[in-house]
């Protein structure tokens, strides 16, 4: 593999700046068709139905269906999910008993509390203020993402493919400044795979450490960043170790071996720590690890929204994994940070398939080990012609030759 130094023209700053402010534009009008559930197009983009009753537990029966703001704004329908959020906001506002509008509070959605924290502090009714902070989240998201393509030296031509798609599409349009939590965790996954590209493991420790309670799904970093810091025994990039064009080059003091269990010991603590933390739960709601939900899920639309949602940037991270594996082999085309990261993210769905209801805002917190597969994939020679029809070389820049950073040099 050739070294950082002859892969080519870099991305440079003003680029990233000039994309991410298109993105970002573009973003806000696509969040805005389901901002805080206003709704305005009319567009039936889901179906829910009308109310439903969960019983949870003996003391806890809920009746879902529809949730009353503070300024009288009713929002219908709503899920589970949707009325524990609100409500959580709701009481880190002081409001307690039968105003919460829900019988109970449950976990997991009381481990989850940092986004309703931030929107406590909003002037705003509670879904307008989950809504900004969901936004915002996201928006940071594609900021870090953008960074981190420009560190693992993305050409670009595919930083504009990889930071399209990681930016635009369902999930954003469905779930990007709703009243759920899940541009937490991408954004926190966002930032943690800069920091891994970057080779900054101990603030990419202290992230997951601080991150525990925007959801439980931010350990997926944590086997990237046990990948990440073996990598490191090998030397300095060029020389057979680490990724070529990254930043933060230099070895650190403390051993792989130290720092992997300062990681898996720091993030087991942090886990008891912030539950002590988190909103008393009244019961849990639980799932069934059941063979009929995987057949239910996968005989229904929500199939087909998880293709839509992930297809763009997880087709083409499969496709150069692939290749990767026969020019290679398994074993070293996978165990890279980003490999791991995406094979973490696709169990997690095999255990949505088989415990709860398929969303495809569960391939979401994989989008940055994708999006950094797809660009290697791209800049070595994959989908070059459309690539060549798309984004021509001569509005984006020469594509860069050689080289990996996702997988093969890291």
């Amino acid at each position: 593999m050739v070294g950082a130094e002859s892969r080519g023209a870099q991305v440079t700053v003003a680029q990233v700046v000039r994309l991410g402010i298109l993105l970002t534009l573009a973003a806000a009008v696509l969040m805005s068709v389901r901002f805080a559930r206003f709704d305005w197009t009319g567009i039936p983009l889901e179906v829910l139905p009308d109310s439903v009753t969960v019983e949870v537990s003996d003391d806890c029966t809920e009746e879902v269906g529809s949730y009353v703001t503070s300024d009288g704004r009713t929002i219908s329908p709503t899920t589970m999910d949707d009325e524990q959020y609100l409500a959580m906001v709701s009481q880190y506002r002081g409001v307690d008993g039968p105003e919460l509008q829900v019988e109970c509070l449950y976990r997991p959605y009381t481990g989850r509390f940092a986004q309703p924290w931030l929107a406590h502090l909003l002037p705003f009714d509670q879904g307008v203020s989950l809504a900004l902070v969901n936004a915002a989240m996201l928006i940071g998201a594609v900021w870090a993402m953008l960074f981190a393509l420009r560190s693992q030296g993305a050409s670009p031509r595919a930083l504009v493919f990889a930071g399209t798609f990681f930016a635009l599409g369902w999930n954003t349009l469905l779930f990007g400044s709703v009243l759920l939590t899940d541009p937490g965790p991408l954004l926190v996954v966002s930032l943690g795979w800069l920091l891994v590209v970057q080779r900054r493991w101990l603030w990419c420790l202290a992230l997951i450490l601080v991150s525990i309670p925007v959801r439980e799904t931010v350990l997926l970093l944590l086997p990237v960043l046990l990948v990440g810091i073996w990598s490191e025994r090998e030397g300095p990039a060029g020389d057979g170790g680490g990724p070529p064009g990254v930043q933060g080059h230099h070895r650190w003091p403390l051993g792989p071996a130290l720092l992997s269990v300062l990681a898996v010991v720091a993030s087991a603590v942090a886990v008891v720590l912030w539950g002590g933390v988190a909103p008393d739960a009244d019961a849990t709601f639980s799932t069934q690890i059941l063979i009929d939900n995987a057949i239910r899920n996968l005989f229904s639309p929500s199939i087909v929204t998880v293709l839509l949602a992930a297809g763009p940037l997880y087709v083409p991270a499969l496709l150069g994994w692939w290749a990767d594996v026969r020019r290679r082999g398994p074993v070293r085309a996978t165990v890279a940070p980003a490999p791991v990261g995406l094979a973490a993210t696709l169990a997690l769905l095999g255990w949505v398939m088989l415990g709860a209801d398929l969303s495809p805002r569960f391939t979401w917190v994989g989008f940055p080990f994708a999006a950094a597969m797809c660009a290697e994939y791209l800049d070595l020679g994959g989908l070059r012609s459309l690539l060549d029809r798309v984004a021509p070389e001569r509005l984006v820049g020469a594509p860069r030759r050689g080289g990996s950073v996702v997988g093969s040099e890291f």
